[in-house]
Formats: C-alpha cells, sequence, structure tokens
C-alpha cells in the first residue's frame, strides 16, 4: 500500500506501504525499499560487519502492499495482505505495530511546512487525500482511526505512531484512548531524557517524556508492561 512512501512495520520484520494503493506510486515505493534492503545486505558483506542478528533480521525481512484505509474483508486490506503472506485463515497476531502515516493537514503543508520538504519530498507521503474520510475533524488526522484499528485487529502489544507536533499529538492520545491500552504516553524530540511530565486528556494521565516537540505516541498493552519493565519508569 501506498500514498507515496510513508511506512507501517509489523512483527516478524513484515514492512507495508502505508497509504492508498496506488498502483504506479505503490511500485515505485516498493521498489525502492527492496533496493534499499539489498544494499544494507551488500554494504554488510563488503564491510564484514554482518553480524549475525542484524543480518537474519534483514534477511527475513518482507515487504507487502496493502491499503491501510480498507476494512479487514477488502481484497486490498492491510489483513488481507497479511493473511497471504502468512497463509493463515485468520488476521496474524503481531507485537509491534510502528506507522509514519500521512499526518500534515492541506493547510501546514501549504503555510508552515519547509520548502525543502514541498518540493523534494513527494506530497502523497505527507498529506491525506481531501476524499479520506474517518470522522476526524482535522484532516491530518485521517489515517489514525484505521491504524488503531488494524492494531486491535491484530492485537499488537505495542504501538508507536508518528506526529507532527504536540498539537496533533493530544489529538492522536484522545483516538488511541478509545481503544484498550494499559498505558499511553507522548514522546518529545529527545524521549530518553530525564524530563518526565504528566497531562490528562479526557480521564487518561498520559506521561510525556523528553524535551522539544510532540513527536509520536507510544501505547502499550498485555505483556508489553513486562517487556518495557523499568523504562516505563
Amino acid at each position: 500500500m501506498s500514498s507515496g512512501g510513508s511506512r507501517s512495520t509489523l512483527a516478524n520484520n513484515v514492512q507495508l506501504e502505508a497509504g492508498h494503493c496506488l498502483d504506479n506510486v505503490s511500485k515505485t515505493t516498493l521498489q525502492l525499499a527492496e533496493d534499499n534492503l539489498a544494499t544494507q545486505v551488500r554494504m554488510q558483506q563488503a564491510t564484514g560487519t554482518d553480524e549475525g542478528t542484524r543480518r537474519e533480521s534483514l534477511e527475513h525481512l518482507k515487504f507487502l502492499k496493502a491499503d491501510v484505509m480498507r476494512k479487514e474483508d477488502d481484497a486490498n486490506s492491510v489483513v488481507e495482505a497479511l493473511r497471504k503472506h502468512t497463509g493463515l485463515p485468520l488476521a496474524p497476531k503481531c507485537d509491534v505495530l510502528i506507522s509514519n502515516p500521512p499526518y500534515i493537514s492541506a493547510k501546514a503543508f501549504s503555510t508552515t511546512t519547509a520548502r525543502s520538504v514541498r518540493q523534494f519530498e513527494p506530497k502523497l507521503a505527507l498529506v491525506p487525500r481531501s476524499s479520506d474520510s474517518t470522522g476526524v475533524r482535522h484532516d491530518g488526522d485521517v489515517f489514525y482511526p484505521r491504524i488503531v484499528a488494524l492494531a486491535d485487529q491484530l492485537q499488537a502489544k505495542v504501538m508507536l505512531l508518528e506526529v507532527a507536533d504536540m498539537e496533533q499529538a493530544l489529538r492522536v492520545v484522545a483516538i488511541v484512548s478509545r481503544s484498550h491500552w494499559d498505558g499511553i504516553e507522548i514522546w518529545k524530540d529527545e524521549p530518553a531524557n530525564s524530563t518526565l511530565t504528566t497531562t490528562t486528556i479526557g480521564s487518561s494521565t498520559v506521561n510525556v517524556r523528553g524535551d522539544g516537540h510532540g513527536r509520536s505516541v507510544f501505547a502499550y498493552r498485555g505483556s508489553a508492561t513486562t517487556w518495557l519493565g523499568s523504562h516505563l519508569l
């Protein structure tokens, strides 16, 4: 699936181009991803740094094309693409879902987005199409309800969603909180820094980690609480 190059990463090293199925763009994007993967493998082999874990990860990496805006029973949906890939009759489970979807509003793209971004990055990867609709008020938020629904379908234990700024992060937290997660956080530019504050959105208390601008929304549940352990403190 593609909206010009945005990407979702699922467990088991499966990556999907996240957006609408636009055949020409999808083929170009997927080919670029395949070329980049081959380059990474060659570089490791040439430098003699083909560490076991990293090399194994690269060798098992797969790219699939699907449409994140399609519902589960649609032939072009993410779930259907994963069913075909795994050969399973039901949607496979995943541990981690990471997504960098188009999240810039049409107004922000024309007024505040850096000129270098407007000139050299495909607009389809940055701005949701005007025909998209998932019931959100802000056009830059269109993809998030569908991605959260997908995380539920795949029973993801960890989800990381990139956002444009703190204002959008707060809106995305409100969307994520409609689903069941044991914890939701906002990560700023440097989330590993010791700075930790909290904010309340609806009935949810959300940790805000790091300094600088809001960059992503992080959510976890179930056994992920054990995996993350002291990192949640």
